[in-house]
């Protein structure tokens, strides 16, 4: 909800929950069925939520078989978000119902090197872990705060970095990232296993 943008939901309306494990059986319940999914908190304080304000993406993975829920972390809205301390991050997860929420300490772990404004990552995992992976953005203040897509099992988004503390100025650096859906990594096809760009 809105209140608690940093806790993320899942609502089956048929009452359907799927298997924990590929090959058990799907559980049918008569009413809908609302379940934590994952609670989504900052690299550096486990205890500070990150802010959410884009719209999630959805997208079946076909490497993996993982319907997945792509969450963007960030906030430009207020005349105090430029300066908070919140690291903001992209969270890849799987839909799953394994019990408890997927957190920091049991997805996989992206790390991003910047080296003259290109991007590369290295990931532990995968959805191997059947929950997903998370990448935290490497800038200061570097925030995503617009919809990410996924086209054809490539994760798409753009970051934003503001260089002023008046919201209202258009000032900053945007960031364009393209991820393999799977594991964070880089597409076949990138050149040095690029992730992202100026």
């Amino acid at each position: 909800g809105w209140y608690y943008p940093w806790l993320l939901y899942r609502l089956a309306l048929d009452g359907t929950v799927p298997p924990i494990v590929p090959g058990d059986p799907t559980i049918k319940t008569e009413t809908p069925v609302v379940s934590l999914l994952a609670t989504l908190t900052d690299k550096s304080d486990e205890a500070r939520p990150q802010p959410v304000t884009a719209a999630p993406e959805l997208a079946y993975d076909d490497q993996t078989g993982q319907r997945m829920v792509f969450v963007p972390t960030g906030r430009l809205l207020h005349a105090t978000d430029s300066s908070t301390p919140v690291k903001d991050s992209i969270w890849a997860l799987a839909d799953h119902s394994l019990g408890t929420p997927s957190t920091r300490a049991n997805v996989s772990v992206c790390a991003i090197t910047v080296a003259d404004d290109v991007r590369t990552s290295s990931c532990t995992g995968g959805v191997a872990t059947a929950r997903g992976w998370v990448m935290d953005l490497p800038d200061a203040g570097e925030r995503i705060n617009v919809a990410p897509i996924v086209q054809l099992g490539t994760l798409i988004f753009v970051s934003n970095t503001p260089t002023s503390t008046d919201v209202c100025e258009g000032k900053g650096e945007s960031f364009l990232y393209y991820l393999d859906i799977s594991n964070g990594g880089a597409l076949p096809a990138s050149p040095g296993g690029k992730v992202g760009e100026a």
